[in-house]
């Protein structure tokens, strides 16, 4: 069957709307249109900041066509799915596929002979977290489980009870311990965790809904850029150019400019007052979500007071929460002296990032 979800997001939690049975149909762009329209109708446009699909050509299409005949909403396409497309971009790249395939073949021998899974489990103790056949994220833990293991297989494969056994006479069992007496292999395989790693936390931040992550997520993927260039291979290029070239087509909105931008803890650590794009962000997100044109001229001119740390946001306690206190949270208790964007403000940084909800119901 194909299923669509609909869920709304508020204050940190999610609620199930409903579900609409699409078996049979023509999934395109006027379709999915059609059913976002229906459900903005039943929730009510003003109650809507923004919608969150998958990054599937036709939401997209679709999503885009929902904000021209919507002026004072968004649509942004799910973080997690982007990034898990990122991951699956990775699986292309050449050395990561063949050791990706033989870290399965190490799998699948281990798990297919009663005999080898029971040593397996006696020099590791523990099993191995074994990969999927779609979403290379699956993978990564997959190989980062092995590596974790790596003394317990070397072990094994070293020792007498392997070593006399009718398996390692076999050419698979020869083929297999082979590679785990490989010190290229486990070199290619730590390479790999080392620079997926970095991004696989940003996937794991973003798949949630309880915190919101609209004021975290551009910051989250800068430092994991940041990371991946501090280690020390000639293909982290190839890796960066995966994640930017997906950031750049499907990711880089509005909504998570500003949301960097108007998170204390980022703004005043990094200096972004005056940051020609983020603030061309913060003002086409304020000149969308503000219906009043007058409201939005103020609230565009009370940035200064927050970029300056003027009002309330110079008290001790605004200027002291900087870092430890959730953004929305020191916006709702020190945000009045720009009451204007302050409304603004609790609706980008309330935001989820993420549609993972849909698929998980």
């Amino acid at each position: 069957m194909s299923i669509i979800n609909f869920l709304i997001y508020c204050n940190g939690r999610v609620v199930f709307h409903k579900s609409i049975d699409t078996t049979g149909r023509f999934e395109d762009a006027d379709y999915i249109y059609a059913l976002l329209e229906q459900v903005l109708g039943e929730i009510g446009e003003k109650c809507v900041v923004q919608v969150v699909s998958d990054n599937g050509a036709n939401f997209k299409k679709a999503g885009k066509l929902l904000m021209q005949r919507h002026p004072y909403l968004f649509w942004t396409p799910c973080a997690a799915h982007c990034i898990n497309l990122m991951m699956s971009d990775f699986g292309d790249i050449n050395r990561v596929k063949k050791t990706v395939d033989t870290a399965q073949r190490v799998s699948k021998y281990l798990y297919n002979h009663l005999w080898v899974h029971a040593l397996m489990v006696k020099f590791t103790g523990r099993e191995l977290v074994r990969s999927g056949i779609t979403r290379f994220a699956t993978n990564f833990i997959a190989l980062n489980s092995i590596l974790q293991n790596k003394n317990g297989l070397k072990s094994m494969f070293a020792s007498d009870d392997w070593q006399t056994s009718r398996y390692a006479s076999t050419a698979d069992g020869k083929s297999i311990e082979q590679i785990i007496l490989s010190a290229k292999f486990w070199d290619y395989v730590k390479e790999i965790v080392d620079i997926v790693e970095p991004l696989y936390v940003v996937l794991r931040l973003v798949d949630q809904e309880k915190i919101p992550q609209m004021g975290h997520v551009y910051y989250k993927l800068r430092m994991a850029k940041d990371n991946i260039k501090k280690i020390n291979s000639p293909r982290c290029q190839s890796f960066l150019k995966v994640i930017d070239r997906r950031w750049d087509v499907q990711m880089s909105r509005d909504l998570h400019l500003a949301g960097y931008y108007l998170n204390p803890s980022y703004h005043h650590r990094y200096n972004l007052g005056f940051d020609d794009e983020l603030l061309k962000a913060l003002r086409n997100v304020i000149n969308r979500l503000e219906r009043d044109p007058t409201h939005a001229a103020l609230a565009i001119s009370e940035g200064k007071i927050f970029r300056e740390s003027a009002g309330t946001f110079g008290e001790a306690g605004a200027i002291n929460g900087r870092h430890n206190t959730d953004p929305t949270e020191r916006w709702l208790q020190y945000g009045g002296s720009a009451k204007y964007l302050k409304k603004i403000v609790v609706c980008v940084l309330s935001q989820t990032t993420t549609s993972s909800g849909c698929e998980r119901n």
